[in-house]
């Protein structure tokens, strides 16, 4: 048996470049599918207008925050464990969040996903919830990015 072969010790892909990847790929399909499923429930309106006109904003800051995990050490020994938390708290809350608030048209009553069968308070309270936990998951993911490339760079070996 070729001992060439065996690799023994810790994977040589870098998670912080993983995580980044994740991150942009979410950050670019999230709006997509979150409007697949809103336009499934027959639930477009103003809100979902907003969102596809001006939902490159929206992109272009989740860009920036995906840039983060660049400043974490390519070196330092962690799994980033609240980085994935949070990245799945951030993007899993704004698709169900946004797929269940309840869309204004032009006149009338607001739309509601057809799953909640007319209960408009019902889909706004889901929906207000779930952009709490995106949001929560927003600032989580600010605050691990920048606590790992602290701890990384105070665990790294001196330089002369």
């Amino acid at each position: 048996m070729d001992a060439s072969n065996n690799h023994i010790g810790p994977s040589r892909a870098n998670p912080r470049i993983i995580m980044m990847v994740v991150w942009m790929f979410a950050a670019l399909f999230s709006i997509p599918v979150s409007l697949v499923i809103k336009f499934s429930g027959e639930n477009g309106g103003w809100l979902t207008f907003i969102l596809v006109m001006f939902g490159i904003f929206l992109v272009g800051f989740w860009v920036f925050l995906g840039l983060l995990p660049l400043f974490i050490r390519s070196d330092y020994a962690s799994r980033l464990e609240w980085a994935w938390a949070s990245m799945a708290l951030a993007f899993i809350g704004f698709i169900v969040g946004n797929a269940n608030l309840p869309d204004f048209g032009d006149i009338g009553p607001a739309t509601v996903p057809t799953w909640w069968f007319g209960n408009e308070e019902a889909a706004s309270i889901t929906g207000g919830i779930f952009l709490v936990v995106s949001a929560i998951g927003h600032v989580l993911w600010l605050v691990s990015c920048i606590a790992y490339a602290v701890l990384s760079h105070r665990s790294a070996p001196e330089a002369f």
